[in-house]
């Protein structure tokens, strides 16, 4: 029986990323997935990329809506596949089956593979919403830091020769400036670059995991849901009394609540 997990990429469709070029990126990443169909949702509404707070705000409506499609088309699992995790904690309360966050996935497992995790990020300010994630989840003490690439989310899927050339010198910065022994893409943009990435490094004697989030956080959602278990709902309650929600189009979220 093949397993259906679905990824949300919590942004409208441009010029620079459809639904059928992330579909087809998600066709690479999840080819050594026996048994497992991975299909790639985006929003009806939102920003075209997440870059800062403001646009993550905005996503968490359609992230909502997008879970809780997914869940009633019969997915087993759902991936934020967005490094800020926008709605993560949102759509565990709402819905049963397991919900993972790229950017969760990757730093957790990060401070395990060495002393000191260090991220490749987009543009050059990113560290404030960085930092705040890092402090959430308590690895502060394995954080290395964060180099940008100068990129806009755009910018790095229409030009891809460029962009792995300043992944690679950020991530040459991040060793080498800030002794970080394990790099994480801090932009799912970037997963494709993972491997050349990794190889590249190699060349340059620097020996150092390169984290492709999309791949592991796939590869952790199929895990879980075949270990038969989910988010906690004491952690992550359902809504639990029914209330009118206006101005959005979510009436099955409060509709189902306990009564």
């Amino acid at each position: 029986m093949t397993l259906e997990i679905h990824t949300i990429a919590p942004i409208v469709e441009s010029s620079a990323i459809t639904l059928a070029r992330y579909q087809a990126l998600l066709d690479v990443e999840c080819a050594d997935q026996v048994g497992v169909r991975v299909v790639g949702r985006m929003l009806d509404a939102g920003p075209t990329s997440i870059e800062n707070f403001t646009d993550d705000a905005f996503a968490i409506p359609g992230v909502l809506r997008a879970g809780i499609a997914s869940q009633a088309a019969g997915a087993r699992g759902i991936l934020i596949d967005c490094m800020l995790d926008p709605g993560l904690a949102a759509l565990r309360c709402a819905l049963e089956i397991p919900v993972v966050g790229a950017a969760e996935i990757a730093f957790r497992l990060a401070a395990t593979l060495g002393h000191a995790f260090g991220i490749v990020d987009i543009r050059d300010d990113t560290g404030p919403l960085v930092e705040q994630q890092v402090l959430s989840m308590g690895l502060q003490d394995r954080f290395a830091g964060v180099r940008g690439t100068g990129l806009h989310v755009a910018e790095a899927a229409a030009s891809p020769d460029e962009t792995f050339a300043r992944i690679v010198e950020a991530s040459r910065r991040i060793v080498c400036d800030n002794n970080a022994d394990v790099i994480v893409l801090g932009c799912t943009e970037f997963s494709q670059h993972a491997t050349a990435l990794r190889q590249e490094l190699l060349a340059r004697k620097l020996n150092v995991p390169v984290i492709n989030p999309t791949r592991l956080a796939i590869g952790t959602l199929v895990a879980i849901e075949r270990s038969g278990v989910a988010h906690s709902k004491r952690a992550y309650p359902t809504p639990a009394t029914r209330k009118t929600l206006r101005g959005y189009d979510l009436p099955q979220l409060y509709d189902r609540a306990r009564d």
